[in-house]
C-alpha cells in the first residue's frame, strides 16, 4: 500500500470498521465518529467487501478508466517513429499537430526524452590477459602521515599534526591472476618507482610469473621488456604513476617538479630486461 500521510484508514482499519458495522452491529453514525470519516465512507467500504471481500479493501488506482482527450495509439507511434529519426520536441509537434509540452509528455512516457535513450549501449570494453605476467599494471597512492588522532576525535581543530609529511604506496597488480605486489616508501619520484619495479619483478619472479608487460597508465598501453617506449608517445606525457590501480581508495597523486617521465618509461624497460 502507498497510502498518503494523511489517510484516515488503512486496509487493517477498513477491516475493523467492516466489522464494527457487520459484527457488532453498530450503527454507521458511531463507527464513523469513531474512525473520523463520514457515514458515506463507513458504506463504501461496507458495500465493497460484501461485493469482493478482502480485497475490496486494498487501495485502488486513482487512473480513469477512460480518457476520451488521450493521446491515439496510432499518433503516440508516429512521435516515436519521428523521435527515432533524431527529430526534437518542436519539430514533432509541429509535424504531429500538438502542443509542445503534450508531445513532451509523450517522449517521457516512451522514455525517449533524452538524447541518450535513442543510442543503443554497447557492451562495455573489458580485457583480460591470459596468462600471469603477460601485463602487469603499476600505479602509486599518496597518503598522509599524522602524530595524533583528528579534530572528529578530541573536537579542537588547532590541534594539528603539521609538517608530518607524506607515505607513498606503490601497487604492482597482475593483469591475469590479480596477484599483487605492494611496497609504502617515502616517495614517488622516478628513482622510487623504477626501484620498486625491479623489487616487485624479482618477487613475482621467484613465484614463477616472469613479467612482460609493465603498464603505468591505461591511455597509453604498455612496453614490451626492451623496446625503448619513451620511442612511442600518446600525446601529453603524464606521471607515468596515475594509471587505476590504486584510485579505488581516493585521489591520484600528482607528479612532483616536472620529472623525466619519458626516461622513467626507458628505465622501467631497463628494469624488466636486466632483473628478470
Amino acid at each position: 500500500m502507498n497510502g498518503h500521510k494523511n489517510a484516515k484508514l488503512t486496509p487493517a482499519g477498513r477491516a475493523l470498521l467492516v466489522e464494527r458495522v457487520l459484527t457488532q452491529r453498530q450503527r454507521w453514525a458511531v463507527v464513523a465518529v469513531g474512525f473520523g470519516v463520514s457515514k458515506r465512507t463507513v458504506g463504501k467500504w461496507v458495500r465493497r467487501w460484501q461485493a469482493e471481500g478482502n480485497v475490496g479493501l486494498r487501495d485502488r488506482s486513482s487512473r480513469p478508466h477512460h480518457c476520451p482527450r488521450q493521446v491515439p495509439g496510432r499518433v503516440v507511434r508516429w512521435i516515436e517513429r519521428l523521435r527515432r529519426h533524431r527529430r526534437t520536441g518542436p519539430e514533432i509537434a509541429t509535424v504531429v499537430g500538438l502542443p509542445v509540452a503534450t508531445v513532451g509528455l509523450v517522449l517521457r512516457r516512451l522514455g525517449l526524452s533524452r538524447l541518450r535513450a535513442l543510442e543503443p549501449r554497447g557492451r562495455p570494453l573489458r580485457y583480460q590477459r591470459a596468462s600471469a605476467g603477460e601485463l602487469v599494471h603499476i600505479d602509486s597512492k599518496r597518503f598522509v602521515r599524522f602524530r595524533q588522532v583528528g579534530h572528529r576525535i578530541h573536537g579542537e581543530r588547532a590541534r594539528r599534526s603539521r609538517r608530518v609529511g607524506f607515505e607513498h604506496l606503490h601497487v604492482c597488480v597482475d593483469d591475469a591472476t590479480r596477484l599483487a605486489y605492494t611496497e609504502l616508501l617515502a616517495a614517488d619520484d622516478a628513482a622510487s618507482a623504477v626501484g620498486f619495479l625491479g623489487r616487485a619483478a624479482a618477487w613475482f619472479g621467484r613465484l614463477g610469473v616472469q613479467i612482460e608487460r609493465a603498464s603505468s597508465r591505461p591511455a597509453c598501453g604498455s612496453g614490451r621488456i626492451g623496446a625503448p617506449t619513451a620511442a612511442r608517445p600518446c600525446g601529453r606525457q603524464p606521471c607515468p604513476l596515475s594509471s587505476s590501480a590504486t584510485t579505488s581508495s581516493g585521489r591520484t597523486p600528482r607528479c612532483s617538479g616536472g620529472r623525466p617521465w619519458l626516461a622513467y618509461s626507458s628505465s622501467v624497460n631497463n628494469v624488466l630486461s636486466n632483473d628478470i
